[in-house]
């Protein structure tokens, strides 16, 4: 079972650590980029441990830290399970403290400001805070091109007063040009600036698509009436116009399908937030609540197959409504909605929107289409840093700092989205 990690103080005078009261605020952070590190995300159940523990040793909550405790919360075992028969917890919590050694010993991840320990023999975490290295300050110093140019200037015994003070004028001119050259933000990143510039790792979270799919026995029994082997590859059940199924005979799937233009949407955001080298948890189906999303930086995939998305935008300019469309809040209320052409070419519609401040607390940005290449298409345009200076030419004055949405009209080929058109914007 996932708990939610709010983490919050102790109950009665807050949670200590070796070094006094333990920050829960920060060890939260440090606890995000502990699961977000190579050594935790390929282990889910390491993943929700780790978390578990912390959170309940956090609010000294000693009775939910035992192992009957753990296997049943953490694990989905039976209140009454034999532990002596099942040692998950024992096992899970080794490999835990395996994992989170490597993660110390492995300095890629730069200095962290609590360090999150669990003990041999103890399922309670304690938490030290680490001392930053002493830093010595550097003597002062002007830039070593900018020192030269200056240097050469008045050494030069030949140049008069007024040309001297010219030249040293260019030279600051030229340095304060450079400087603001190399630190102005590209309308791409100011777009993206509320999330990436926030502290915490981006929460990413990516839609689900409902889903039925065959029992087993209905498997099994069309096999053997199609002379098909138990070992071969999968395939489609052929289902003649008068056939029907039963009830029975299929099962719901949830949190289990992803269709291709939302994991190509996916690739292209997490490609972004990597070249800049942002930290994120990738999340999908249930596995998020709202405890998750609370007052930190998220990004949402997909439209009417993400429940965070429709929430978010719900009373916004313009929001996902009956299904199928894109509808504006306001006069004219103009509606957008898929429109299939001949053959495989399909228009779809995607919304972008950028809030300051969601409905989560938390910076959000969403990304989503009607359908699958609408999301596709919208991931492609918010990463292409020409088709962003394009969109935001028109802005209005101070839009940095404004919430922001975006329809656009995705004309799609071939099962790909071919060319993008911007057809309404909203600011506030």
């Amino acid at each position: 079972m996932q708990t939610s990690p709010d983490l919050k103080p102790g109950r009665e005078s807050g949670t200590t650590s070796e070094s006094g009261y333990a920050d829960p605020a920060a060890i939260q952070i440090a606890l995000d980029n502990i699961l977000q590190s190579k050594h935790f995300r390929t282990s889910r159940q390491c993943t929700d441990l780790l978390r578990y523990i912390v959170l309940h040793s956090l609010r000294q909550e000693d009775a939910s830290l035992k192992e009957r405790v753990i296997g049943t919360e953490v694990f989905g075992r039976s209140p009454a399970y034999d532990t002596g028969e099942d040692p998950v917890v024992r096992v899970r919590a080794a490999d835990t403290r395996k994992r989170l050694a490597q993660y110390y010993q492995d300095r890629e991840h730069g200095l962290v400001s609590w360090q999150i320990e669990l003990q041999p023999g103890s399922y309670r975490a304690t938490f030290r805070r680490e001392q930053p290295p002493e830093i010595i300050p550097a003597p002062d110093c002007e830039p070593a091109v900018m020192h030269s140019v200056v240097a050469s200037v008045a050494d030069s015994r030949n140049l008069s007063r007024p040309l001297m003070a010219s030249a040293l004028l260019l030279v600051v001119a030229f340095a304060a040009i450079l400087g603001f050259g190399l630190t102005r933000k590209s309308p791409q990143q100011l777009f993206w600036a509320p999330v990436t510039q926030a502290k915490q790792p981006i929460l990413l979270y990516l839609g689900s698509n409902a889903a039925y799919i065959f029992t087993p026995d209905y498997l099994a029994r069309y096999r053997a009436a199609h002379d098909i082997p138990n070992n071969g590859p999968e395939f489609f059940v052929s289902l003649p116009p008068d056939s029907s199924i039963r009830a029975s005979d299929i099962v719901a799937a949830p949190d289990t399908f992803v269709t291709v233009g939302d994991l190509a949407a996916t690739v292209q955001t997490t490609t972004l937030l990597n070249e800049w080298s942002k930290p994120f948890i990738l999340r999908s189906g249930r596995d998020v609540a709202f405890g998750d999303l609370r007052n930190r930086p998220s990004i949402f995939i997909g439209g009417f197959n993400n429940p965070w998305t429709l929430e978010v935008t719900s009373d916004l300019p313009f929001s996902f409504k009956q299904g199928t469309n894109i509808e504006e809040k306001n006069p004219p209320r103009r509606v957008w909605s898929m429109k299939p052409r001949a053959g495989s070419s399909t228009d779809d519609y995607a919304l972008i929107s950028r809030l300051i401040v969601s409905k989560t607390g938390g910076s959000n940005i969403t990304i989503a289409g009607i359908g699958e290449f609408g999301t596709q298409a919208a991931a492609e345009f918010v990463s292409n840093p020409d088709k962003m200076k394009d969109l935001l030419k028109s802005a209005p004055s101070g839009w940095e700092n404004k919430n922001m949405q975006a329809v656009l009209h995705i004309k799609v080929v071939g099962y790909a989205p071919v060319a993008v058109e911007v057809v309404a914007t909203a600011y506030w």
